[in-house]
């Protein structure tokens, strides 16, 4: 039996999570970890959403939960990695782990080259699921991206692994550009889909059988959206009477 703390106010008390397997999986890859025993607490967000950690992993691919660390919050964009230390908790929760400590580096600068990519990223799945927008030469920008990562090859586990030769930064971003360039190489653009809550700012890959997943979280937008429809009908019936 595993028990996990769940950071709530104190009637949560101690929840048993004995029951689940938590999977970190990539639908563009064939590589998984299952299962992940998470040595950091889990968090439970007032608003219904339980995520690992301080963040949510539900983007299906990971440069997709990359550009949902930016939320819609009260009509403003709030960033959830303005502090370098968070940059580094979002990157070990999503499986980055496998980085040198980051000594020397410079935390802003390693913020402004990380945020910059994100805007990119994030421009590139807003012209993806627009329809009425033509999209730009996505495909040379990665290519670009791409021809800036010095590294080289090796052999982990019977697979062939690219291994990127520059700093600590260069290294927490390059499985980022990766999980891009496998989304334009062998993804389906348009399961690539934006929440139908117009009130959230987050994307999400579309796994489901027949394509039809329309929110981001279920719990969430989801169920806000049915909440609203409910309550339309319920004014609606009263005013009838």
């Amino acid at each position: 039996m595993i028990l996990v703390h769940v950071q709530t106010p104190p009637w949560c008390g101690w929840i048993d999570l004995s029951c689940y397997t938590l999977r970190r999986t990539c639908p563009l890859s064939s590589w998984e970890k299952s299962p992940v025993f998470w040595r950091t607490s889990f968090s439970c967000i007032l608003k219904g959403e339980v995520v690992i950690g301080m963040f949510s992993y539900y983007g299906g691919l990971l440069w997709v939960d990359f550009i949902n660390t930016e939320r819609l919050e009260q009509g403003q964009v709030e960033d959830l990695i303005p502090e370098f230390p968070l940059f580094e908790r979002w990157l070990q929760e999503a499986g980055v782990d496998d980085l040198p400590e980051p000594a020397g580096v410079d935390g802003r600068q390693a913020l402004q080259k990380a945020a910059g990519l994100r805007r990119q990223l994030r421009k590139m799945a807003e012209e993806l699921t627009d329809p009425a927008v033509v999209p730009g030469d996505w495909a040379a920008f990665l290519n670009g991206e791409l021809a800036a990562v010095k590294g080289h090859w090796q052999i982990h586990e019977g697979k062939a692994v690219f291994v990127p030769d520059g700093g600590w930064l260069e290294r927490a971003l390059w499985p980022v550009l990766q999980s891009a360039m496998l989304f334009w190489t062998e993804g389906d653009r348009a399961r690539l889909k934006a929440c139908s809550n117009h009130a959230c700012i987050k994307y999400y890959y579309d796994t489901s059988k027949n394509g039809t997943r329309r929110w981001c979280r279920m719990e969430t937008c989801g169920n806000r959206a049915k909440a609203r429809r409910h309550y339309s009908k319920r004014k609606g019936a009263s005013q009838d009477e």
